[in-house]
C-alpha cells in the first residue's frame, strides 16, 4: 500500500511541477476545482479507514465514476 501511495503522490507532484513551471500562464481556478475531489477522497479515506483497510478493492471502488 505504501508503494502505491508513493507512486500516486510522485505522479501528482510531477503533474503539478509541469503545470506550474512549463506554462506561460497558470489558471488557478481549475487547480482549485481539482482540490475538491482530492479533499473529498481524503475525507472518505480518513473517516472510513477501517472499512477501506478491510478490503483490498474498497479504496479503488471509491474512485470509480458513477453511472449517471
Amino acid at each position: 500500500m505504501f508503494l502505491l501511495t508513493l507512486a500516486v503522490v510522485d505522479d501528482l507532484i510531477a503533474i503539478i511541477i509541469i503545470a506550474i513551471f512549463y506554462t506561460d500562464t497558470v489558471h488557478l481556478s481549475p487547480l482549485a476545482i481539482a482540490i475538491v475531489p482530492l479533499a473529498l477522497y481524503g475525507f472518505i479515506s480518513h473517516r472510513f479507514s477501517a472499512q477501506l483497510a478491510a478490503s483490498k478493492w474498497a479504496a479503488w471502488v471509491v474512485l470509480l465514476p458513477s453511472e449517471s
